[in-house]
C-alpha cells in the first residue's frame, strides 16, 4: 500500500459580514463637488461677509478662528468642521498669531433624505461640529479632494464626488452622536422650511472644469 505524499492543509474557517442594506441615510439627489481650496499658515486671516446659493464645507486643521455664521459667533479650533447651508451669512477671521489653515469645498446639488433641499444640516444643528475621533478622517477626505481637483487627471470627478459623499456621510455619524438620525429627521421635516487689508480665501478650480 502506497503512502500519499500530500500534506493536508488545516482548515481555516472565514470570516463573513453580511452586507444588509438597512442604513438610514440616503442621498435623493447626488450632491456636486463645485471646488476645493485650502487657506495655508495665513497669520491674519479674514474673509469679509458673504452669502451662497451653495454649501460650503471647512475643516480647521491649524490656530483659532472665529466664525459669524447666520448672525451667531463661533470659536473654532483645530478638528472642528463648519458647515454652511445655502443662503447663510458668514464671515471668517483668525484670532492669533499662530499659523492659520483650513481646508474647504463648496458643495450643490443638496438634497438629502429627511433634510430639506439644498440644507447640509438642518437649523437645529450647530453649524461647527467637533470631530474628535474622526478628525484625520475628515482632513484626509478633504485633502484627497484638493490633490484630485488640482490634478485632474483619468476619473477624477469620480473619485472627487465619491470622497464627497463618503464625507458628508462622516458629518452624520459625528452628528448622530448628540442628535439621533431618526428623531431629527422627523423634526427636520415638520420645522425646517426652506478687517481690511487681510487676505481672504481663495479656491482651486473648479472640479468639473478640466484644465
Amino acid at each position: 500500500m502506497e503512502l500519499s505524499n500530500v500534506r493536508e492543509e488545516p482548515i481555516v474557517p472565514k470570516i463573513e459580514i453580511p452586507y444588509r442594506k438597512s442604513d438610514r441615510f440616503r442621498f435623493k439627489k447626488t450632491p456636486e463637488l463645485l471646488y476645493a481650496g485650502q487657506v495655508v499658515d495665513e497669520r491674519r486671516f479674514y474673509a469679509p461677509p458673504q452669502i451662497h446659493d451653495y454649501c460650503e464645507i471647512l475643516y480647521i486643521v491649524e490656530g483659532p478662528g472665529e466664525f459669524r455664521i447666520g448672525g451667531t459667533i463661533y470659536e473654532v479650533h483645530p478638528g472642528d468642521v463648519a458647515v454652511y447651508n445655502a443662503g447663510v451669512p458668514h464671515e471668517e477671521r483668525s484670532i492669533s498669531t499662530e499659523p492659520f489653515k483650513v481646508i474647504y469645498c463648496g458643495v450643490g446639488n443638496v438634497h438629502i433624505d429627511g433634510v430639506p433641499p439644498g440644507q447640509l444640516l438642518p437649523a437645529s444643528v450647530d453649524p461647527v461640529i467637533p470631530c474628535e475621533k474622526y478628525a484625520y478622517k475628515v482632513e484626509s477626505y478633504l485633502s484627497e479632494m484638493l490633490q484630485e481637483c488640482d490634478s485632474q487627471v483619468l476619473g477624477y470627478e469620480t473619485l472627487s464626488n465619491n470622497l464627497l459623499m463618503s464625507l458628508i456621510t462622516l458629518l452624520y455619524r459625528i452628528v448622530d452622536v448628540k442628535h439621533p438620525f431618526d428623531p431629527l429627521r422627523f423634526s427636520w421635516s415638520k420645522t425646517d422650511t426652506a478687517w481690511n487689508g487681510l487676505p481672504s480665501r481663495a479656491r482651486c478650480k473648479p472640479c468639473s472644469q478640466a484644465s
